[in-house]
């Protein structure tokens, strides 16, 4: 049975390693060896955000190794928040957040790569990380971000990478919903936003006659001011926002265009000034007017996309902050309504009151919401800033709603009638969850279990699965061997991992590879009977059911002869129940063939060709370790170099990147 190579090794060419024994003969015949490492990385710039509470952000860079060093390779960081893991043989190479070391704000890094014996860089990494942590003790400051006129559906069919981070760091959803008792128009939405109360309690029913506003319901911003004497700054695209808002809700007002809203408020936010902040954008509401509240407008898409950017300013500008290491930020973002197709709101269906809610920070767990309201915003700044919401006749609550929040406490904590366990709101809490996976006894084949919706979210492997649903199911080895479990056929990206003898035992493989093609495979080799929990996780991302295919690995090393020297070679490929699992993706299906270096040199192996895409490795032998893979060097086709000896005998591996197509056409050239 062939093993599973997993690791990239290099040997030194020339040299002898000796020990350090003055006694021992000195061997004058001994060549010196001189050679000097060179590798190459696949990336040379890196970009994350941390946010506390989540975990650390790793990348894994495999190495290229084009001459191995007489001693080995060595990599040093210029930070202590970032640390570097590379064996001297650089069969991989990984840059790991030490999250202990890091304060809120910029941080940039360097890793650089070196041959022992030289004290040249061959590789560097820059690492540029944003920060936003929980200090152990700090001054506590909140942004909130109103975008006039977002819809929550068409939000799904935008670019927004500021809002799915802020999604990262905390609460949201995209199905939170307007104030319920009045038209969805900017006057009362505005107005619920910022007192927490219905239409019904603050007056206001359109837009104007402000004078009418209820005065016993304070807008946050005055809350804040008025008890706990806090500084405030808004910066308001459409201004009849200051008609609405109390005379001394703030001390410092501006207005202007979206990018002047957005500059203002971003130099607001860099000076240090203010504790409490509020912008309102207007150009996604005049988009939506224009061309219609929906996916299917290119200007309103435009617009928000343009939203989510400048939001993205404002974010910026936080994390630039002079006080930002000693302070615990809060972001909140939503919107007054969404609207119709036709360019229209003031419906009370859905189409104009389906809105986004985002609550962001490192003190916010995260989750996405059943439940939210524009109404929330309110409550959640007062219960953020240490005011207690129930103090006041509030028709919001706090991010994330009344709920069970102890599950362990024996109390009712959301007044509901049902305590810990008993109420659905501990359906995910560890304290309250068992697993009992379903048994698919010894089952081998494509589909074993066709269709999967995580749905539990209480297991997480070390390759991810934090944020996600997870379905467990109970498999036991029907004989000794390597076996492969898959989610290839699936439309959803999972993590898939194994654990051994059950859902408390160690865990054995663990894969996840992020993509919307390539979903999970993991590999194990086990005793006959031996039993183990599968678990098909996900990471929070949204998608079809997943699946789970489990079958044998095949044996057969080689399955044909490339013979030797330069060469072209053209076949059917079909399905076979095979994968190999090395450095590159996973290949299914895949086929090995033996092949001979005529001489020493540097040889291209390459699936020009090929009617489908292609993962490629080349072996030391059946049994050997990895010389090299490589995945789409064009157009889906494979292709690498390797620098070999005279006589070197290889197996080259060609299989499929994901799918599992029944019929193809599989071409391997190899030349120098």
């Amino acid at each position: 049975m062939r093993p599973l190579p997993l690791l990239l090794l290099a040997a030194c060419s020339g040299g002898k390693l000796t020990l350090d024994d003055s006694s021992a003969p000195v061997d004058d015949s001994a060549p010196s060896c001189d050679a000097v490492g060179a590798l190459t990385l696949p990336e040379s710039t890196l970009e994350a955000f941390y946010w506390g509470g989540n975990e650390p952000p790793r990348w894994s860079l495999p190495p290229t190794v084009t001459q191995a060093p007489c001693v080995g390779f060595v990599a040093e960081s210029s930070a202590a928040w970032l640390v570097p893991a590379l064996p001297a043989e650089a069969s991989s190479f990984a840059l790991t957040v030490n999250a202990d070391a890091l304060v809120s704000g910029r941080h940039d890094a360097t890793v650089t790569v070196r041959d022992q014996d030289s004290a040249a860089p061959l590789a560097t990494v820059a690492v540029h990380l944003d920060v936003l942590v929980q200090p152990a003790e700090g001054e506590r400051k909140v942004l909130v971000v109103g975008v006039d006129g977002l819809d929550g559906e068409a939000l799904q069919s935008a670019y927004t990478p500021t809002l799915n981070r802020l999604a990262e760091g905390g609460a949201w959803t995209r199905e939170a919903t307007t104030q319920l008792t009045g038209d969805t128009n900017s006057g009362p939405g505005w107005t619920s936003v910022l007192t927490g109360v219905e239409v019904s309690r603050h007056g206001i029913t359109a837009n104007g006659d402000y004078d009418d506003r209820n005065t016993a319901y304070p807008s946050f911003l005055y809350r804040v001011k008025d008890a706990l004497g806090l500084s405030t700054a808004a910066s308001i695209q459409w201004t009849p926002i200051y008609e609405i808002l109390e005379d001394d809700a703030v001390d410092q007002a501006w207005s202007g265009s979206e990018a002047e809203v957005t500059a203002q408020m971003a130099g607001g936010l860099r000076s240090g000034l203010y504790d409490v902040h509020f912008v309102h954008f207007d150009d996604v509401d005049a988009a939506g007017h224009a061309s219609g509240y929906t996916a299917a407008s290119d200007t309103y898409l435009t617009a928000v996309e343009q939203a989510d950017a400048d939001i993205g300013v404002l974010l910026g500008a936080i994390l630039d902050r002079p006080t930002i290491a000693a302070e615990d930020w809060l972001i909140l973002v939503t919107s007054d309504h969404g609207g119709t197709e036709g360019g229209t709101h003031g419906c009370r269906s859905d189409d104009c009151r389906t809105i986004p809610f985002y609550a962001a920070g490192p003190s916010v767990p995260n989750e996405q919401l059943d439940v939210a309201s524009h109404l929330d915003i309110h409550p959640t700044v007062l219960e953020f800033l240490g005011l207690d919401p129930g103090d006041y006749t509030l028709d919001g609550v706090a991010v994330g709603g009344l709920r069970e929040r102890e599950c362990e406490n024996g109390v009712d904590d959301d007044g509901d009638g049902r305590t810990d366990c008993d109420d659905p709101d501990c359906a995910q809490d560890e304290a309250c969850w068992t697993c009992d996976p379903e048994d698919l006894g010894s089952d081998i084949g494509a589909a074993v279990v066709s269709s999967i919706t995580p749905a539990v979210n209480q297991l997480a492997g070390s390759c991810g699965g934090d944020d996600g649903g997870e379905s467990v199911f109970l498999w036991t080895a029907p004989e000794a061997g390597w076996y492969a479990f898959d989610t290839m056929d699936c439309y959803r990206d999972t993590v898939l991992y194994l654990l051994d003898g059950g859902c408390e035992g160690p865990e054995i493989a663990c894969n996840d590879q992020p993509s919307s093609t390539v979903r999970s495979v993991v590999a194990a080799e086990l005793d006959v009977g031996q039993r183990l929990a599968v678990v098909v996780d996900t990471d929070g991302v949204d998608g079809n059911a997943a699946c789970l295919a489990i079958y044998p690995y095949s044996d057969s090393c080689p399955d044909d002869s490339l013979g030797s020297g330069e060469t072209s070679r053209t076949d059917a490929w079909t399905h076979r129940d095979v994968v190999y699992a090395g450095t590159c993706p996973p290949a299914v299906s895949v086929a090995w063939f033996s092949w001979t270096a005529p001489e020493a040199g540097t040889w291209t192996f390459d699936t020009y060709g090929s009617d489908y895409d292609t993962v490629l490795y080349v072996l030391d032998g059946c049994d050997g370790v990895e010389l090299g893979c490589n995945d789409d060097a064009t157009d889906y086709q494979s292709e690498l170099s390797l620098t070999l000896s005279a006589g070197q005998d290889v197996v080259v591996g060609v299989g499929s990147f994901a799918g599992r197509s029944s019929s193809g056409t599989r071409v391997i050239n190899v030349s120098r």
